[in-house]
């Protein structure tokens, strides 16, 4: 049988993959070739549909990969999502990973045990980091590509990362020149990427046409965080640090994170939350989110 527990990933810039290929421990995939089939469904004095009257169509391949990674697979992957180039230490032992106008590109494969499938060319379409009350830090990474390519190839001896995962509990949001209390926290790293089959059976171009970056969390509604509620147009810098031993991962939206207002509800007799769902946007010459990993303490 093909167990989902035998199961493994791995990236890499170029082919072939081998032992410098890079493993991601992942919770779900279903990264897939999508076929279609051409029919020209005419009129022939029946309502049967002829076979011989079809022709294999476009192919599409995309899907998403969730994970819980480790500081050492954020290091592989934030350049993926971001799409500049690294600057290592500044400060001295930490990476920033900034944003840029066009996004790279990785191959990816998947063992699903009774075969390996390689998908070419993926690109990061949407970046979902996610967190909340006693539960680790998740990634959630849609992908799209161009090819999937079923092989027998046997996958390669990597080694994993055996580093613990970052945790709500160590999450502070700074936001209003203070630091806040939050019952979740959602970042969305949107470069929404606009796919072009031209004259092709497989993607011919895959282009990131836009950037939205979100910051969503629900706060609770206190008299001492009043300035969360109905912000001003001009917006805040903010930033989310996870802080896990050595490990630092620090989210900066040094532009401007905007919040249209959204009053508290009375759900119930528990506690009034309020939700936050803001929009980073860029200000001046400062981008709207840069990342910060630092993997030495």
């Amino acid at each position: 049988m093909s167990m989902g527990s035998q199961g493994r990933l791995a990236i890499d810039t170029v082919l072939p993959f081998d032992g410098s290929s890079l493993p991601l421990e992942f919770d779900t995939e279903n990264l897939a070739k999508t076929g279609t089939i051409i029919d020209t469904a005419g009129i022939r004095g029946t309502r049967s549909h002829q076979q011989e009257r079809t022709r294999t169509g476009n192919y599409s391949v995309a899907g998403t990969i969730e994970m819980f990674p480790a500081p050492a697979e954020l290091n592989n992957v934030l350049e993926w999502i971001m799409g500049g180039a690294p600057t290592v230490g500044t400060p001295v032992g930490s990476t920033t990973f900034p944003l840029a106008e066009t996004i790279p590109t990785r191959e990816v494969l998947i063992d699903r045990v009774a075969r390996r499938f390689e998908y070419a060319a993926c690109k990061v379409n949407r970046a979902t980091f996610s967190s909340r009350e006693g539960e680790a830090l998740k990634l959630a990474l849609d992908l799209v590509g161009t090819t999937e390519l079923v092989t027998a190839t046997a996958f390669p001896t990597l080694t994993y990362a055996l580093e613990a995962p970052f945790v709500f509990m160590d999450a502070v949001l700074t936001l209003q020149s203070a630091t806040r209390n939050m019952k979740d926290v959602t970042i969305i790293i949107d470069n929404v990427l606009d796919v072009a089959f031209n004259n092709s059976t497989t993607a011919s171009t895959i282009v990131a046409s836009d950037r939205i970056i979100s910051l969503s969390c629900l706060n609770p509604f206190v008299a001492a965080d009043i300035a969360l509620y109905d912000q001003a147009l001009a917006g805040a810098t903010a930033s989310v640090i996870f802080t896990n031993g050595n490990f630092k991962l620090t989210f900066t939206f040094g532009g401007r994170l905007q919040f249209p207002a959204e009053s508290p509800a009375v759900a119930g007799k528990g506690e009034i939350p309020l939700r936050l769902n803001g929009i980073a946007r860029k200000n001046g010459t400062t981008d709207e989110l840069s990342i910060v990993l630092d993997l030495t303490g």
